[in-house]
């Protein structure tokens, strides 16, 4: 509960808490807990749910990323019983799951959990193109850490990065904390996807803001430089160091153009404090309508949310504007003088 409270302090207006693949009996003492955060009086309708990472993902180096390969399920072998008994275990909050398009059962898993009122999401996966296309005709309509969760060399076309790029009926999740995706990629998958397509993602892991140095965490040591939280042996990224806003603005400060699906320049306004013109190079960033569209209503919408609705009971729970926008930058608004734009 404490943990959920600081990141809303820490600007989020809404929070969807993440347990990655766990054993049975981890699931059985973390699920009810979050449970009780969704339906305390403080954090009703800022923490929306809960987010199962796992345990339906692929085991292979890599793709498993820092998830125990050992408590990986293949959904054939009792994956929907499982899923059922998460679901009691939360009390229904289970909002997103995330799955592995190649496994066994996963289509038969993808429509079970859409039909229990749970939204399908693909990654930590090493899918083909075909098996990620069925899925989505199966109903996932989400890609979990588009450019993550897969091993570090793939063939150059076959991978489930392009496959999730081409896939129109997925959105995809993004880490825009400046570590897990280079700033060339970033900009990629945003002109490729387009900003009705994008969710930024923070994936902040319990050891983010910690000091330099290495802890123990998801039952390994991982070592945190920053915003990065790595492994011990320093093979992959274990979430990130970075909250939601240094996320925000990151991408914020790309200075890349993106054009929307529509064809419109989403850089017709500079991320300077809302001047229209060009940065250095000629690029320009995206507005702040648009930061709010990838950083808010559409994170709400995946999960079949009303980002207008969400506003208004925010409002009447007294809660926010929690950041300003101050000089192309969000800030929490009691680190900030007033500012014209808010959030």
């Amino acid at each position: 509960m404490a943990a959920c409270e600081r990141l809303l302090d820490a600007g989020c207006a809404c929070i969807l808490p993440t347990v990655i693949t766990s054993p049975v009996e981890v699931y059985a003492h973390v699920l009810p807990l979050l449970a009780d955060a969704c339906e305390s009086e403080r954090l009703r309708g800022r923490v929306l749910g809960i987010h199962l990472e796992g345990p339906f993902i692929s085991d292979q180096p890599g793709a498993v990323g820092c998830h125990p390969p050992a408590h990986v399920l293949d959904p054939a072998n009792g994956g929907i019983a499982l899923f059922d008994q998460l679901m009691s275990l939360s009390r229904g909050h289970v909002r997103l799951l995330t799955i592995a398009a190649e496994g066994r059962g996963a289509a038969e898993l993808c429509a079970h959990a859409i039909a229990a009122g749970v939204v399908v999401s693909l990654g930590h996966q090493l899918a083909t193109a075909e098996q990620i296309h069925e899925l989505a005709a199966c109903g996932a309509s989400l890609l979990t850490h588009l450019g993550n969760g897969c091993p570090a060399v793939v063939n150059r076309h076959a991978n489930p990065i392009w496959a999730g790029l081409a896939e129109d009926r997925l959105s995809a999740m993004l880490i825009t904390d400046g570590v897990h995706l280079p700033r060339d990629v970033l900009v990629a998958m945003l002109r490729a996807k387009g900003l009705s397509r994008v969710i930024v993602t923070s994936d902040v892991a319990p050891v983010a803001c910690l000091p330099c140095g290495t802890y123990q965490c998801f039952g390994s040591s991982v070592h945190v430089e920053g915003s990065a939280i790595r492994s011990a042996d320093r093979s992959c990224l274990a979430g990130s160091g970075a909250l939601m806003l240094e996320c925000m603005n990151h991408l914020a400060g790309l200075r890349a153009w993106v054009v929307d699906e529509a064809g419109v320049d989403a850089g017709s306004t500079l991320c300077t404090g809302g001047d229209v013109g060009t940065a250095a190079g000629g690029e320009v960033g995206l507005s702040l309508e648009q930061l709010l569209l990838v950083g808010f209503d559409n994170p709400l919408r995946a999960l079949g949310l009303s980002p207008e609705s969400t506003r208004r009971a925010l409002e009447a729970a007294c809660v926010g504007p929690l950041v300003e926008w101050c000089g192309g930058q969000f800030r929490l608004r009691s680190a900030c003088p007033p500012c014209h734009a808010e959030s």
